[in-house]
C-alpha cells in the first residue's frame, strides 16, 4: 500500500476495531486522526497505524489462513483445518498473521468472517491465503475469489487436493446441499429464529 494517508474504514480493518470505536477514540483523544478531509472524514497516517500493529513496513508478508465447517456438530473439523493451516504454514516458512473461520453453509455468501477476509485482502494484501480445500472457502463462486486474490498478488494455497468427481455426481452434491440449506433457513424462519 503506497498511500501516506488512509480512511477510518481501512484502519478499522488492518486494527480490527469498529469505526465507531475509533471516532470514539478520536474524540477522547485516545487515538488522534491526522486530519480531517473539506467533508469531515478523518485520515490516519498509514505508517503510524503499522507501528501500533507492531509493523514496520507494508503488510505484504503477510499470510492469511481460512477454515469452515457447516455446522456446529463439526467443531473438531473445523481444529482441525486449524491445525492443518497452522503446520503447513510452519513446513512452508510461512507466518500466519490471522486465520478467519466460519460455521456455516459454503453456499452462504454472508459468512461473518468471509467478509472479513475478502475485506483484508486489497487492504493488507497478504502474501497467500491457505486453505484445506477449496470447497472450504465457498461451494460457488470461487472464480470470483480466485480473481480477487490475483488482483492483489495474494496466492491462493490449498493443502489438500479434492479427487475429480464426476461432473454429474457434483451437480447433485451441490442441488442436495442447496435444498437442505434453504429447507433449513424455511424451518428457522417459521420457528421465528431468522
Amino acid at each position: 500500500m503506497n498511500k501516506d494517508f488512509i480512511s477510518i474504514g481501512v484502519v478499522s480493518i488492518l486494527l480490527g476495531v469498529s469505526i465507531s470505536s475509533l471516532r470514539r477514540w478520536d474524540n477522547e483523544k485516545l487515538l488522534l486522526s491526522t486530519f480531517r478531509t473539506p467533508g469531515g472524514h478523518r485520515r490516519y497516517k498509514y505508517s503510524e497505524i503499522l507501528e501500533i500493529r507492531g509493523e514496520t513496513s507494508p503488510l505484504s508478508n503477510q499470510v492469511f489462513g481460512y477454515a469452515r465447517v457447516s455446522g456446529h456438530k463439526q467443531k473438531k473439523d473445523l481444529q482441525n483445518q486449524i491445525k492443518s493451516i497452522k503446520n503447513f504454514a510452519r513446513a512452508n516458512n510461512l507466518q500466519i498473521k490471522h486465520i478467519y473461520s466460519d460455521i456455516a453453509s459454503g453456499i452462504n455468501d454472508n459468512r461473518r468472517n468471509f467478509i472479513r477476509l475478502l475485506k483484508a485482502i486489497p487492504i493488507i494484501r497478504p502474501k497467500a491465503l491457505i486453505i484445506t480445500y477449496r470447497d472450504r472457502l465457498s461451494r460457488y463462486g470461487l472464480f470470483v475469489i480466485d480473481l480477487l486474490c490475483k488482483l492483489f498478488a495474494c496466492e491462493l494455497r490449498t493443502i489438500y487436493q479434492n479427487d475429480k468427481k464426476d461432473p454429474d455426481v457434483e451437480l447433485v452434491e451441490g442441488v442436495i446441499e442447496l435444498v437442505t440449506s434453504y429447507a433449513g433457513r424455511f424451518h428457522r424462519k417459521r420457528r421465528g429464529m431468522i
